[in-house]
């Protein structure tokens, strides 16, 4: 059973966000610190998964460029 839970925010840069611990349970400093740094690596790669993801994205809806944007001319139906 569970007796307290802790929620840390945390950028791809390591730095810490914001810490949210529930429950009254003491939690060793090391086991925090060891549990932040382990958190971290799954940051950074999640955070790599996500900028290709965006990359990707901004490919499939760049329809030929910001010239194609500003074009006037519509597609035809023959």
């Amino acid at each position: 059973m569970r007796k307290g839970s802790c929620t840390i925010g945390m950028n791809k840069h390591g730095e810490v966000c914001q810490i949210a611990k529930l429950g009254g349970v003491p939690v060793d400093a090391l086991i925090l610190l060891s549990c932040s740094n382990l958190a971290l690596t799954h940051v950074v790669r999640m955070s790599k998964v996500m900028e290709e993801k965006l990359v990707e994205d901004a490919k499939k809806r760049d329809k030929g460029g910001i010239r194609a944007e500003l074009s006037a001319e519509n597609e035809r139906v023959s």
